[in-house]
């Protein structure tokens, strides 16, 4: 096991790529999703208007552990759901769903049903 982590760790480097800063840009047109990094090696992607199914708020769980033990803990997403799903070019996975915000505690289930609202309107959804 010791010999075998730094090799899933360096692969795991080189496989996952998470981009923690973007910008999203909400216009009519569709949504734009552009990648802040230092080597600007990441190119933006578009979802048109029409792609976009909704915009909602999705309750789910996840695991935390603390000193004591594990426990799980509900958190709330903002989540736009495609009617066509888009390709991850690397892994070639079909992406149904992206988060917009994560991580939300319970307690701003208002807030975060206002501001899925408020994207719908800046993206001009109807009877969504």
């Amino acid at each position: 096991v010791i010999i075998l982590a730094p090799i899933f760790i360096t692969l795991e480097r080189l496989l996952v790529t998470k981009i923690k800063n973007i910008k999203l840009v909400f216009s009519s047109k569709g949504l734009d999703i552009i990648p802040d990094t230092a080597k600007n090696d990441k190119k933006p992607i578009f979802i048109e208007t029409l792609n976009i199914a909704a915009i909602c708020v999705k309750e789910s769980e996840i695991e935390e552990s603390n000193g004591r033990g594990s426990y799980k803990k509900r958190i709330l997403n903002i989540i736009l759901r495609l009617h066509k799903p888009i390709t991850n070019p690397l892994t070639n996975a079909n992406i149904e769903e992206i988060i917009l915000v994560e991580e939300l505690s319970k307690d701003y289930l208002t807030q975060a049903v206002k501001f899925s609202e408020e994207i719908q309107e800046a993206l001009e959804l109807k009877d969504i």
